[in-house]
């Protein structure tokens, strides 16, 4: 829409558009170039060997189910994705799919079906999200911090991933609870310079050795 104003008008973010005329320039379909732009997504996106796990879970959207939908539709890739993402396939998540289309897909109910529909949630359409973490990660682990141990650098990566923005956390029950554990801050040296008091059967066992 943004293009053709634009050709109507001679003018696109204020920079005059020059109109060839060489006989060969010939104005784009828009339907067959969009149609073109889509199969290159699709084909780039999702190889040919990726399309049964597309088929398995199309069956849980229904923006993509047929008109017409049969009792029978689609328990039969329901069982290809439990298959696929390593969920239990049990007569209860059948029946809550056949509930699921009775309600024309307008809310997912039931335990087994919201775990399942969870699973193929964490699908990736792109790469972006493994170079977003690449780059966490070159940014947490600096020459600086190069001792941390994998666990912790998992523990870190996956705060700064998924965690919720620092202005959004509330760190005082974190900090209770780690003082009820009778932990102390880095700086709290008070504790670790106190003279220690033996107990009475720590004193005796002194007192027998001497002897």
């Amino acid at each position: 829409m943004t293009a053709c104003q634009a050709v109507a008008s001679g003018v696109f973010n204020d920079v005059p558009i020059a109109h060839s005329s060489a006989k060969t320039d010939k104005e784009i379909n828009r339907a067959q170039f969009y149609q073109s732009l889509a199969d290159s997504i699709s084909a780039r996106l999702m190889p040919a060997a990726e399309k049964p796990i597309v088929e398995c879970v199309n069956v849980l959207f229904p923006a993509v189910w047929p008109s017409a939908v049969v009792t029978e539709y689609g328990e039969m890739e329901l069982k290809q994705a439990c298959n696929t993402f390593l969920a239990h396939y049990s007569t209860d998540l059948k029946q809550q799919y056949r509930d699921f289309k009775d309600a024309k897909g307008a809310e997912v109910c039931g335990r087994e079906l919201k775990r399942l529909k969870g699973a193929i949630d964490t699908l990736p359409v792109s790469t972006a999200e493994c170079e977003r973490g690449f780059s966490r990660m070159n940014l947490t682990c600096t020459p600086l911090r190069s001792s941390l141990t994998v666990s912790h650098m998992s523990s870190l990566l996956f705060i700064s991933l998924v965690g919720p923005p620092l202005r959004e956390w509330q760190p005082l029950s974190y900090v209770q609870a780690w003082l009820a554990k009778g932990r102390h801050a880095a700086t709290d040296v008070g504790k670790s310079n106190a003279p220690k008091i033996c107990s009475a059967t720590e004193a005796r066992k002194a007192v027998w050795k001497c002897l």
